[in-house]
């Protein structure tokens, strides 16, 4: 877990490239980039690939996917569309047509898990 309180950015960078498995990033508002440390993670790590999911669709996956977008542009990004659930329906439905045409790559949890995307991931990355 990160806090959203500014670390250094080098005992940061040390202590995410040494953690295996999921980064979770608190927040006090809905947009995840609101924490301070998003970034220089994101800088430390240098993913080629990020895998989304969560609620709300329409709310913080929006910041997160939108900020993401904007941070990260050459980052694959996958939005687990079954993994999220949206406020307002008829938003979300916009939203992800609109992720789909900006390149984000828009899967099913079957995918992720039974599909071998993790596993392609895990070898793109080793």
């Amino acid at each position: 877990m990160i806090e959203p309180e500014p670390q250094d950015p080098a005992a940061l960078a040390a202590r995410v490239k040494s953690h295996r498995g999921d980064i979770l990033f608190h927040k006090h508002r809905f947009d995840v980039f609101t924490n301070r440390n998003v970034l220089p993670v994101l800088d430390a790590l240098n993913p080629h690939d990020i895998v989304l999911y969560g609620v709300a669709l329409d709310v913080c996956d929006k910041y997160a996917i939108e900020g993401l977008l904007q941070h990260r542009p050459q980052v694959r990004l996958f939005a687990v569309t079954d993994a999220m659930k949206p406020i307002d329906r008829d938003v979300a439905e916009h939203l992800l047509k609109e992720w789909g045409e900006e390149g984000v790559r828009l899967v099913k949890t079957s995918e992720v898990v039974m599909g071998g995307l993790v596993d392609e991931l895990a070898r793109a990355t080793a």
